[in-house]
C-alpha cells in the first residue's frame, strides 16, 4: 500500500459518477460501497424486470455468476477441515468414474484452472444447441460427458484456462461427501453463518424464486430479451445473491471468519504452472491494480453480470450485480474504486 492512499469515499461523488445509470426505463445493476465493514453507499438503478415497474435495489436477488465459484471452493475446504477431503486428492478418488487421464488431477488443479481438462459447458456450447433450448440439460449430463472424454488439453500444472467443468465436478464431491445438496450445504455453513439470509442456488434462470431480478440480454436495435442460459448449472455459476449480502460476504472474507487460518490460506494459493503462479487461486483473483493489492472475482451471466472486489488494505469493499447486458459491472467497479481511493498510481 502506498502510504498517500487513502480512502475518500463521497456517497454524493459516488452519485454523481452514476447519476447517467439513474434511469427508469431500462435493466441496470445494484451496487453497494463499504468502508472497515460499514455501508457508506447503497443504491439500485434501473428496473429489476422489464416486465413490470419495479425498481432494482441492495436487497434485490440478482445471479452473481461465477463469482460463486469462490463459495463453491471454500465449501470443498470446509470438507477438508472435517476430514473428508484433500484439496490435493486426486478427483479420481471422489468420482472414480472418470477416465484415467484424471488420475493426476487434483482438487486443487480443478479449483485453479490448471487441470488441462476440457470444459463440459464449452463442449456443450460447441457441439449441440442445448444452451438455446427451454427444455433444460440436468446438471448430471455435464458429469456424463466428462467421463466420454478421452484426452485432456494439456496435462495438469502445465498451462492455464478457465474450466467451467472443473466446477462442475467439485459440485458433485461436495453433494457426494456431505449427503446434502450443493446449495444446502452452502446454506448451512456458509450464508447463515455469515448472515446472508438471501443468497441461494438456482440452478436454472426458469425457475420462479421471489425478490429477484430478470436478466436482459440488449439487441442491436436497442431493445431486450430475457436472459436464460440452457442448461442447468451448480458450483460454476447457480448463486443468486443481494449487495446487502455480498457486503456481509466481504467482511466474512477479509476477516476470514469462516474457516480455519490453514483454510484461507488455501483459498488464496495461487495455482502453479511450470514451476510458477497462474495468478488465479481458489475461485479468487488476487491482483495488483494502479499500484495497491485487490481480491476479486467477476462474473459473467446470459443477460447480466457481477464483480465482487475488495481493498483488503484500506478495508474497501465493493459490489456490483447487474441485470443487463449492457452494463459491465467490472468497469462499473473500477470507476467507484478510482473515485473513492485517492493517490492510485497511474
Amino acid at each position: 500500500r502506498a502510504p498517500a492512499m487513502k480512502v475518500v469515499a463521497d456517497p454524493q461523488k459516488l452519485s454523481d459518477l452514476l447519476k447517467p445509470h439513474d434511469r427508469s426505463d431500462s435493466p441496470g445493476f445494484a451496487i453497494g460501497v463499504a468502508v472497515e465493514g460499514r455501508p457508506v453507499f447503497r443504491r439500485g438503478y434501473g428496473l429489476a424486470s422489464l416486465d413490470l415497474p419495479v425498481l432494482l435495489t441492495p436487497t434485490t436477488r440478482i445471479r452473481i455468476g461465477s463469482t460463486s465459484k469462490h463459495f463453491t471452493a471454500l465449501a470443498v475446504f470446509l470438507l477438508g477441515e472435517k476430514g473428508k477431503l484433500s484439496v490435493d486428492d486426486s478427483i479420481r478418488k471422489h468420482m472414480p468414474s472418470l477416465p484415467d487421464w484424471a488420475e493426476p488431477i487434483t482438487l486443487h488443479q480443478l479449483m485453479t484452472h490448471t487441470s488441462g481438462m476440457r470444459c463440459s459447458l464449452d463442449l456443450l456450447s460447441l457441439t449441440s444447441d442445448v444452451m438455446s433450448k427451454s427444455d433444460a440439460l440436468p446438471h448430471a449430463a455435464q458429469i456424463a460427458l466428462l467421463e466420454q472424454l478421452q484426452s485432456t488439453n494439456f496435462a495438469p500444472g502445465t498451462d492455464w484456462s478457465y474450466c467451467n467443468g472443473g466446477y462442475a465436478l467439485l459440485t458433485r464431491v461436495i453433494e457426494s461427501l456431505s449427503g446434502m445438496s450443493y446449495g444446502d450445504f452452502l446454506r448451512e455453513h456458509i450464508f447463515a453463518p455469515a448472515g446472508m439470509y438471501d443468497t441461494m442456488a438456482r440452478p436454472l434462470d426458469t425457475d420462479f424464486v421471489s425478490g429477484s431480478a430478470t436478466l436482459h440480454v440488449r439487441q442491436p436495435d436497442g431493445s431486450y430479451r430475457r436472459g436464460l442460459f440452457g442448461p442447468e448449472i451448480g458450483g460454476e455459476g447457480n448463486l443468486i445473491s443481494t449487495v446487502d449480502d455480498m457486503l456481509r460476504w466481504l467482511i466474512a472474507l477479509r476477516g476470514r471468519r469462516l474457516g480455519s487460518e490453514t483454510t484461507w490460506d488455501g483459498m488464496l494459493r495461487s495455482g502453479t504452472v511450470q514451476g510458477g503462479d497462474c495468478g488465479y487461486a481458489a475461485g479468487l483473483v488476487t491482483n495488483e491494480w494502479r499500484g495497491i493489492e485487490t481480491i476479486f472475482h467477476t462474473g459473467g451471466v446470459v443477460g447480466g453480470s457481477s464483480q465482487m472486489i475488495t481493498v483488503p488494505s484500506l478495508e474497501l469493499d465493493v459490489i456490483v450485480l447487474a441485470n443487463s447486458s449492457a452494463v459491465s459491472a467490472a468497469a462499473l467497479a473500477n470507476q467507484v474504486l478510482e473515485a473513492c481511493i485517492e493517490g492510485l498510481q497511474e
